[in-house]
């Protein structure tokens, strides 16, 4: 991580029902809380010549799980209002004096799905397979607490050659 280094990971959920936020912040609490990179910091040691080293800080989870106060009379089409919320996030810097991810918690229908989570990681986390593979692997249906969620399948698209891909 260096300071003109800008490169985060921003995915988004869809689920089938509404978020419950503070079960979120349980989950993380569970889970990525206790893993190094998600309860540090990146701090520039000077007497390493200002290499980056991972600081452990005491994270308050709350502060990382963040649920905008949406006024729904006002968004016209939820999908273009998520485009934009997620293009938004994407490009507004992280505060690099905390640990270098946040959840957004979004209860709002649409065309897809009756609420959304959107991540946001800095690549020094991980790449977006491994966050993913985190991200799954720390689920759990609501209705199952054992079992892991359920991915919904992709439809095959074929080409003008007839190639599926």
């Amino acid at each position: 991580v260096s300071p003109g280094f800008y490169c985060v990971i921003v995915f988004t959920l869809g689920f089938k029902t509404r978020c419950n936020p503070s079960a979120i912040v349980e989950g993380i609490k569970d889970t990525w809380i206790k893993l190094p990179r998600f309860s540090s910091k990146v701090v520039m040691d000077d007497k390493k010549n200002g290499e980056a080293v991972w600081v452990p800080v005491s994270v308050r989870v709350e502060d990382h799980v963040i649920v905008p106060d949406l006024d729904h009379s006002n968004i016209e089409n939820p999908d273009e209002f998520i485009e934009d919320y997620t293009s938004n996030l994407a490009n507004t810097p992280m505060d690099m004096s905390r640990p270098l991810w946040e959840f957004h918690v979004l209860n709002i229908k649409t065309s897809n799905a009756e609420s959304l989570g959107i991540g946001k990681f800095h690549h020094s986390l991980g790449d977006g397979m491994s966050l993913m593979s985190l991200l799954y692997a720390s689920s759990r249906k609501t209705s199952d607490p054992d079992a892991l969620p359920t991915i919904a399948a992709t439809r095959k698209h074929v080409d003008s050659n007839d190639k599926a891909w």
